[in-house]
C-alpha cells in the first residue's frame, strides 16, 4: 500500500513537472521569431528590382510587427543575395532552409526562382515568388506561390496593344538571354500574339548582358529589318542603355520594354530615350483608393524613393505569408493554409490561389513623358 502511495506521489510530482516545463517552453516559443527568407537580386544586372522588393518585403514585416506579429511572436525577415546566378540562389535557398524559415519571399526572376526551387522542394518549404512569370512554373503541384500574371498572359497584352490600338504590323525584339527561362517562355507567347492578329515578327536579337554589347551591329540589324516599334524583352537596365544606343539611329521608333523592366530605373537611367515608352504594369500606378496611398506614403517615408511592381509584389507577399501562418490550423501546412483561407486583401485587388499555388492579377499600360509614368493613351 505504501507502495503504491510512493508510486502515486512521484507520479503526480512528475505530472507537475512536465506542466512547468511545457509551460515555460511555450512561453518561450512565444518569444521566438518566426523566420521568413528572402531571396532577390542585390548585385547584378536585376539590383533594382530585388532592392525594390527586399524594402517592399521589409516594410510589411516591420507593420505586421508593429501591430503585434503573429500571435505575439514578431516576424524576422532573413535577407538573401541571389547575385542574378543561379548557384548563389541555389545557396541562399539552402542556407535560408537550415535556417528553419517558415516560408522564402523570392527570387524575383524566373532562372533564379528554379535553381531556388531545387533546394526547397525536397524539403517542402514554401517559396512564394512576387514577380516571377514563365507560364511552365504554373500548373504544378509544387511548393512555389506565384503573384504575377504569366508570360503567357502579358505577352498576350503585349500582342493585342501593339497590333489592336497601336497598328503595329511589323515589330522587331531585343531579347536578353541571362534570363533565358523567362525570356524564351515569353517570347513564345509573343509570337503567338503577333501571328494570331496578322503581325510580323521582323527579326529577334539575342544578346547576352553578361558580355560586351556590340551596339553597332545590333542597331544596324534593327535598321535594316525596318520594324514599326522594337520590343525589348530585358531588364530595366538594359532596356535604358539599348534606348539609348537606337534612339541615336532612330530617335522616333517606338519602343516597348517587357514588363520585367517596369521599374523607376527605367526612367532614371534611360533619360531622354526613355520617352514615348509604353510598357505594363502589374499594379494600378494612380489608384488614389486609401490603402494603396497609405502604402506609398510609408513607402517614401521609409525608403525615400518610389515603389516599383516589386516592392508592391513583395510587400503582399509577405501579407499574405503572414495571414497564412496567423490562420493555419492544427496539422494544416502552410500551403494548405493559404489555398484555404484566401481571398486575399491586396493593395488594390484581392488574390485566391489554386492549389497549385497560382493566381492572377490585373495588369495596364503606362507611358513615359516628362521623365514620368503617365496613363497610356486609349
Amino acid at each position: 500500500m505504501v507502495n503504491v502511495e510512493r508510486m502515486l506521489v512521484r507520479a503526480a510530482l512528475l505530472a507537475a513537472v512536465s506542466a512547468v516545463v511545457l509551460s515555460i517552453a511555450a512561453c518561450s516559443g512565444n518569444d521566438e521569431p518566426v523566420r521568413i527568407g528572402l531571396i532577390a537580386g542585390l548585385s547584378g544586372g536585376d539590383a533594382d528590382l530585388g532592392e525594390a522588393g527586399r524594402n517592399g518585403a521589409m516594410l510589411a514585416v516591420e507593420q505586421i510587427n508593429d501591430a503585434g506579429g503573429i500571435h505575439g511572436r514578431p516576424i524576422e525577415l532573413l535577407v538573401r543575395d541571389d547575385g542574378n546566378d543561379p548557384a548563389m540562389a541555389s545557396s541562399s535557398a539552402r542556407d535560408l532552409v537550415d535556417a528553419g524559415v517558415a516560408a522564402i519571399v523570392g527570387p524575383f526572376n524566373t532562372t533564379m526562382t528554379e535553381a531556388a526551387m531545387a533546394e526547397t522542394e525536397p524539403e517542402q518549404v514554401l517559396l512564394f515568388t512576387p514577380t516571377s512569370s514563365a507560364l511552365h512554373l504554373a500548373g504544378k503541384d509544387d511548393y512555389l506561390f506565384r503573384l504575377n500574371t504569366t508570360t503567357r498572359d502579358n505577352a498576350e497584352s503585349y500582342g493585342a496593344f501593339m497590333v489592336e490600338r497601336r497598328g503595329y504590323q511589323r515589330i522587331a525584339a531585343v531579347v536578353d538571354q541571362v534570363n533565358a527561362s523567362f525570356t524564351d517562355s515569353w517570347m513564345e507567347w509573343f509570337r503567338r500574339a503577333c501571328a494570331e492578329r496578322g503581325a510580323e515578327l521582323v527579326v529577334e536579337l539575342p544578346y547576352d548582358s553578361r558580355a560586351e554589347v556590340d551596339f553597332d551591329h545590333l542597331v544596324g540589324t534593327l535598321q535594316l529589318a525596318r520594324p514599326d516599334a522594337i520590343m525589348l524583352v530585358t531588364n530595366s537596365i538594359d532596356s535604358a542603355r539599348i534606348a539609348q544606343q537606337i534612339r541615336k539611329a532612330e530617335p522616333g521608333i517606338p519602343l516597348l520594354p517587357a514588363e520585367w523592366a517596369a521599374t523607376q530605373q527605367l526612367i532614371q537611367l534611360g533619360g531622354a530615350a526613355a520617352e514615348g515608352m509604353e510598357v505594363l504594369q502589374v499594379f494600378d500606378r494612380f489608384d488614389t483608393s486609401p490603402r494603396f496611398v497609405s502604402f506609398v506614403e510609408a513607402y517614401r517615408t521609409r525608403f525615400g524613393s518610389e515603389p516599383s511592381y516589386s516592392s508592391i509584389n513583395a510587400f503582399e507577399s509577405v501579407q499574405i505569408i503572414a495571414e497564412g501562418l496567423r490562420l493555419r490550423e492544427d496539422r494544416e501546412s502552410l500551403k494548405e493554409s493559404i489555398v484555404a483561407h484566401g481571398p486575399y486583401q491586396g493593395l488594390q485587388q484581392s488574390f485566391s490561389f489554386d492549389a497549385r499555388g497560382d493566381t492572377y492579377r490585373a495588369s495596364w499600360f503606362v507611358v513615359v513623358h516628362d521623365g514620368e509614368f503617365h496613363p497610356s493613351a486609349p
